[in-house]
């Protein structure tokens, strides 16, 4: 697929050099639009992504995002979760809301330091590394885990100033695999699906095209291969395993397909055994 000629970083350049104030964006009120309380309730809420979630994924990022209390959950469904009705699932465990668990108070730094020897003690994650056979959910368990960090990224008022970046700096979501074709059809397609279709994107975009024509400055750009946030400076894109450009950036997240098969021979660009 042909890539769309697009630096973000060109783009708020030009802006910056028209005298436009970049303070300007904070005054975008985004507060009547809701913050998931966590991922489940981002994923299948109706408000937010209205999507379908299976109980190895649910497990899977819960995990990762470690959004639920071990000590007022029922310890058989922390792990090895498999058939359970979802319903099962929320009546054992206790989801944490905005960090906190609803029934002990606990937040996530105090649940994080309850015990090394706790048998479902939570942990702060930076990485998932999924392993399951075909048809098992894969690429969707990565998409739901994708646009929930894009929501929160997009719900934050200023998210460069709050982790003390540089003001031009870009953040991206980067899809990755072998080809950027496998990237597009095994992550990127998958992503915009869910992306596409969520309430919770639809109307926030749409109420930042109503912003553009006040501010008279593009907020969100949306196409088929990339998505541009400029107020957020959040860029989420795909790209293939070839592209040396993509380390020393600052990123969101970045997903890879078939991370085992990324070997290769630099001579011949094959996978090695």
């Amino acid at each position: 697929m042909a890539r769309n000629h697009f630096d973000p970083v060109d783009l708020l350049r030009q802006v910056m050099d028209n005298d436009f104030d970049l303070t300007v964006f904070r005054q975008i009120d985004e507060s009547h639009f809701p913050e998931a309380p966590n991922f489940l309730e981002c994923t299948i809420g109706r408000e937010f992504f209205n999507a379908t979630i299976l109980p190895w994924q649910v497990e899977a990022n819960m995990h990762l995002f470690s959004e639920y209390c071990p000590e007022c959950s029922n310890p058989e469904y922390i792990h090895e979760l498999f058939d359970e009705p979802l319903e099962e699932i929320r009546s054992n465990v206790e989801f944490l809301q905005h960090g906190v668990c609803p029934k002990c108070h606990k937040n996530k730094l105090e649940l994080f330091t309850i015990g090394e020897l706790h048998p479902s003690k939570p942990s702060l994650k930076s990485e998932a590394v999924i392993c399951a056979g075909q048809r098992s959910g894969k690429s969707k368990d990565v998409v739901i885990a994708s646009a929930y960090m894009t929501h929160r990224w997009c719900k934050n008022p200023d998210p460069i100033d709050y982790f003390g970046l540089p003001k031009m700096e870009i953040v991206l979501g980067t899809f990755s695999a072998l080809s950027a074709t496998q990237a597009d059809e095994n992550l990127w397609m998958p992503f915009r699906g869910l992306y596409d279709s969520a309430p919770w994107f639809q109307k926030y975009n749409a109420f930042l095209k109503t912003e553009e024509k006040r501010l008279s400055i593009p907020l969100v750009d949306v196409k088929d291969t990339y998505l541009y946030y400029l107020h957020k400076r959040l860029l989420l894109e795909f790209t293939g395993s070839d592209d040396r450009k993509k380390r020393g950036r600052t990123r969101l997240f970045g997903a890879i397909d078939e991370v085992a098969y990324l070997n290769t021979d630099k001579k011949t660009s094959k996978v090695m055994d």
